[in-house]
């Protein structure tokens, strides 16, 4: 059948109205899909309760673009680019290269590849979306980038379980409302413009998801901030809850135990507290919810262990993996510690470690998985319990020592106290009770105690033993060099060491055999072991006996209480040598005195020695004048008796009587002269103490001056000096004469022997002059007696008072003279002497106060 042209024309246009109307349906059917796809997705991101959920929005949004048909193998959802770190938060689902499903949570690097450049910095400028084409090596080269942050092992399991594709279509879509990072996926096949559509509205869509996680974060930081609060705030409690410092366990404890309730993944924790100086840790660890009493290590012996030192110095946290050999090592090195800390430990391929470090130690945690942020931050807040918890701990500790030493010196005044009202050698029995009964006051536990007193040349110890009550036990004597027990005693008394020893069951049954033998009772000896600790002292030792061994602060104690009865035997041993010696003392005594009186009287009698011939002289001249005037006297009592028996002229027997009456005077005037020279010698030599009374102060040292001066003629003729006099008329004194006279005798005598000694050495060009002066000063007088001889030395002129000091020879010289001369102004006449010295002679200054009115 023919047909018309117009017929094929409407066919045609039937058959592309209806393919038009085919591709809109089937385009209106792919948006419903779509849609349905974007609900599924949306459904999801609403049903997120946490954070961490996120990652199965990314999941979703894979399975939906793969339902829809497109031939995507991964995509990657990033969160907000931190700038300054260079890196972002990102969600990866897709398709491995078997075909089988991955996904996971990471931090993707922003930088490092240009194409990590462009794909971020397009999505933070709201650009197109960026399409690549890579092959192979450049989609592992992208994918070695974007894992810069990780290890190079973890990027090698990541590249080799990566999809397989002859080509790699790489679409960044960016967020149009820059909440988040772009969404990044990669097709096996290049996608076509409803592709890019789809992936566009995708988008949008886990923008919005972004926007929920960032809350659902906001909302968990502030719930898990409020979780650590009360966490360490409990720990605080409990660390502010200690009374002392043994309740620093159970304060860690409690660390241990909220850091698990926090949820920290950990199977293994460890908390310890450093000590710089000697690179060791008091360290506690728990498997569980509770940690093990404390022990001490060194910070040494793995890498591990000095990596951690490091980082406690620097006070930078720490996160180590213990892997391959380095995990057998740690796990050897644990063992020898502790075998059952090493057991929690199950074998794997590598072990997690985070170290938080406070200035006290260190908080470790170790785990089969890595540690997120939250678990970091909950183990810091914890560490910081911790730390507070030790400085707690070493308050009470500082205040435990203090009580302690206060404690500690209140015993020991006590003790002391003892010691100072011991009177007698039996009072030791007093003393001895009070050091038990101090050590129990001290809380020291023992059993039995005692002192062993060592007497070296007898070979012998002696044991005083008490009980804990102070009831003694008796005495018990030992030889030194047995039993074997005793020997060792004696050997640590004689090295002034401490001597510490555990005596087993048997030994302990000897010991108590040894008492009982000496007749002492053992029976309150424990039925186990016994600790013996013997703190030295000078004479012997404290012994304490207990059923453990004692703490390095009791031990202290028994060693202070030691030292303080070393003073009490001490005392006691005076008491001892005291009694013995009392009479051996006295004679002593007596002979000394005896000794100083014949050392006086010697300097005396040296004195007068040296005085007699001049004392002769003196009286030679009035002696002369009485036999001349007697001699006279007679010639004229026989003109007198010729005048008389004859015619007497009246006026001649006058003359004879006037003639004797005149000579009779001068007699009487030089007998009395001679009389007082005698006297005045007599003075000098009496040992007994002179009379007080006004003295003519001139008249005296001009008279003892020329004793002093005719004394010295005598010994030696050839004696010559210029003696220079300036009495300056000064008056009465009060004092006593014959001591006066010594002093002025001594202090001229001493000028004497200085210009002689100069004039011997010098010889003629020297002139000795010694020059004696009066004169009155405010208060008093004063006697001056100088000497140009060659002076003193600063340490002749310190010491010149002090008694038996003289620089002269021996047997020339008492060295009391100036010492005496010194007393009697001083102590006997509340004067001064003093002394002035150089180069060009010595002046003595003697100054007495005025007499009374």
């Amino acid at each position: 059948m023919a047909r018309y042209p117009s017929v094929d024309v409407a066919l045609d246009a039937l058959q592309a109205r209806n393919a038009e109307l085919e591709r809109d349906l089937a385009a209106a059917r792919r948006g419903g899909d779509v849609e349905a796809a974007l609900d599924r997705v949306w459904t999801r991101a609403l049903d997120v309760q946490h954070s961490d959920e996120t990652l199965g929005v990314a999941v979703a949004m894979f399975d939906a673009l793969r339902g829809l048909g497109l031939p995507v193998v991964q995509i990657s959802l990033s969160g907000r680019p931190d700038r300054d770190a260079g890196e972002a938060p990102a969600w990866t689902a897709g398709v491995d290269a078997d075909g089988a499903a991955r996904a996971n949570q990471h931090v993707t690097a922003t930088t490092g590849l240009a194409l990590l450049d462009a794909t971020f910095a397009k999505a933070q400028a709201g650009s197109p979306p960026l399409s690549e084409t890579l092959a192979p090596a450049a989609f592992k080269a992208y994918l070695r980038a974007s894992l810069a942050r990780y290890p190079s092992s973890y990027a090698d399991r990541v590249v080799a379980r990566a999809p397989r594709a002859a080509t790699y279509h790489y679409i960044a879509v960016p967020a149009r409302a820059r909440q988040s990072g772009p969404l990044v996926a990669v097709f096996s096949e290049p996608p076509g413009p409803d592709a890019l559509r789809t992936l566009e509205r995708f988008a949008v869509l886990f923008a919005l998801a972004y926007a929920r996680h960032q809350d659902l974060q906001q909302a968990e930081i502030r719930a898990r901030t409020s979780r650590l609060d009360a966490a360490a705030e409990r720990a605080r409690a409990r660390a502010l809850a200690m009374r002392g410092p043994e309740d620093l366990d159970d304060a860690v404890g409690t660390v241990v135990r909220e850091l698990r309730r926090l949820g920290v993944p950990f199977h293994r924790c460890t908390v310890a507290a450093f000590d710089g100086p000697t690179r060791s840790a008091r360290y506690w660890s728990s498997t569980g919810h509770a940690a093990t009493p404390s022990a001490t290590s060194t910070v040494e012996g793995h890498p591990f262990y000095d990596a951690l030192w490091v980082a406690w110095r620097t006070q930078q946290d720490l996160s180590y993996i213990l892997e391959g050999d380095s995990l057998d090592a740690y796990l050897d090195r644990l063992r020898a510690l502790d075998p059952a800390l090493a057991d929690v430990h199950d074998p794997a391929e590598r072990e997690y470690v985070y170290a938080v470090t406070v200035p006290a130690g260190v908080l470790a945690a170790f785990s089969a998985q890595p540690f997120s942020e939250d678990t970091v931050q909950a183990m810091q807040r914890m560490g910081g319990a911790f730390d507070a918890a030790y400085a707690r701990y070493l308050d009470l500790l500082e205040d435990h020592k203090r009580a302690r030493e206060a404690a500690l010196a209140a015993s020991v005044d006590r003790v002391r106290a003892e010691v100072a009202s011991m009177r007698t050698a039996d009072d030791l029995d007093r003393v001895t009770p009070r050091v038990w009964t101090e050590l129990t006051d001290l809380g020291v536990p023992f059993v039995q105690c005692g002192v062993f007193i060592v007497d070296e040349p007898a070979g012998a110890v002696r044991a005083l033993l008490a009980t804990p009550d102070g009831a003694p036990l008796g005495a018990l004597e030992l030889p030194a060099d047995e039993p074997p027990l005793i020997a060792d005693v004696v050997a640590h008394w004689r090295r002034q060491d401490t001597l510490a020893v555990v005596l087993p069951p048997d030994r302990v049954l000897a010991w108590a055999a040894l008492l009982a033998d000496g007749g002492l009772d053992g029976s309150a000896l424990p039925a186990g072991p016994l600790a013996l600790r013997f703190a030295p002292f000078a004479q012997g030792l404290l012994y304490v006996g207990s059923p453990a061994p004692l703490s390095e602060e009791d031990g202290a104690a028994v060693q202070t209480l030691a030292s303080a009865f070393e003073v009490a035997y001490a005392r006691y041993a005076d008491f001892q040598r005291l009694d013995a010696r009392t009479h051996e003392l006295e004679a002593a005594l007596a002979d000394l005195q005896a000794a100083q009186q014949r050392l006086v009287q010697s300097e005396k009698l040296a004195s007068l020695g040296q005085l007699t011939a001049g004392i002769a002289h003196e009286i030679k001249n009035p002696l002369n004048f009485v036999n001349n005037f007697a001699s006279l006297s007679r010639e004229l009592a026989a003109e007198l008796a010729a005048e008389v028996e004859g015619d007497s002229d009246p006026t001649l027997v006058r003359e004879l009587v006037d003639d004797l009456t005149d000579n009779a005077r001068r007699i009487e005037q030089h007998g009395r002269r001679a009389d007082a020279i005698v006297r005045a010698m007599m003075q000098h030599a009496r040992s007994g103490a002179g009379e007080r009374g006004a003295l003519d102060l001139d008249a005296l040292v001009d008279e003892h001056v020329n004793l002093a001066y005719h004394g010295r003629r005598a010994q030696a003729s050839d004696f010559n000096v210029a003696l220079v006099r300036e009495l300056g008329g000064v008056g009465l004194v009060e004092g006593v004469a014959q001591d006066l006279g010594r002093v002025v005798i001594n202090l001229v005598s001493n000028a004497f022997d200085a210009v002689t000694a100069r004039a011997a050495a010098e010889g003629r060009a020297f002139e000795p002059t010694v020059r004696i002066a009066t004169a009155t000063v405010d208060g008093g007088v004063e006697i001056r007696v100088e000497d140009n001889g060659a002076g003193m030395s600063d340490e002749v002129r310190a010491r010149v008072f002090e008694p038996f000091f003289t620089t002269k020879p021996a047997g020339k010289g008492t060295g009391l003279g100036l010492s005496m001369s010194h007393d009697i102004v001083e102590q006997g006449h509340g004067g001064r002497l003093a002394v002035e010295s150089s180069d060009a002679g010595t002046t003595f200054v003697v100054t007495l106060p005025a007499a009374p009115a």
